[in-house]
């Protein structure tokens, strides 16, 4: 956001509104395609914003990881700690909701992937809903298929967490990002 504010800042060219989405990956998509169909349709700057600000509080993306050794490798977990983790088969759930994240420490793949499941049950009924995953299309898939009776009419999007995020987290990756209708 510092980052941003500053080149915005030294923007002289163009009128630049710095806005945090406190949200990421998909998240934050859907919230650059709310703004973008609301500028289509003629929408001021504020009444966009005050779309945003309303719908990033109630996105919520929520995923499972498949290792901890990519946490270990970029600095945000001890070797010691990530080894331990992985020997107890440590699957971590990473919850963001309006720029909150936490983390649910959960052993095996099955009672990770049941967590994912009571989650997304938890926040429907939904406006949007994506699937999101890291090299993992297959499971990704299942997980969309476990829930198809909760999926809202139209696009369901089906989405690879692009490579900044995924450095972090690693392969095998499965999750959702939703924006719940209530």
């Amino acid at each position: 956001m510092n980052v941003a504010q500053l080149a915005a800042d030294e923007t002289t060219s163009v009128p630049v509104t710095v806005f945090d989405s406190r949200q990421l990956s998909l998240g934050t998509g859907f919230l650059v395609e709310t703004a973008a169909k609301l500028a289509q349709a003629g929408s001021s700057l504020p009444q966009i914003l005050g779309v945003l600000n309303e719908q990033i509080k109630r996105t919520h993306v929520f995923a499972a990881l498949d290792t901890l050794n990519f946490l270990r490798r970029c600095g945000r977990m001890n070797g010691v700690i990530s080894s331990i983790g992985e020997l107890l088969q440590i699957k971590p759930i990473i919850t963001m909701v309006d720029g909150q994240s936490s983390v649910e420490r959960l052993r095996t793949r099955a009672h990770a992937v049941k967590r994912l499941l009571e989650q997304v049950h938890e926040y429907s009924p939904f406006e949007k809903l994506g699937v999101i995953h890291t090299d993992a299309a297959g499971r990704a898939q299942e997980l969309l298929h476990q829930i198809k009776d909760l999926l809202p009419g139209g696009e369901i999007w089906f989405e690879q967490i692009n490579p900044v995020l995924g450095v972090h987290v690693g392969p095998g990756v499965v999750g959702f990002a939703c924006v719940s209708s209530v």
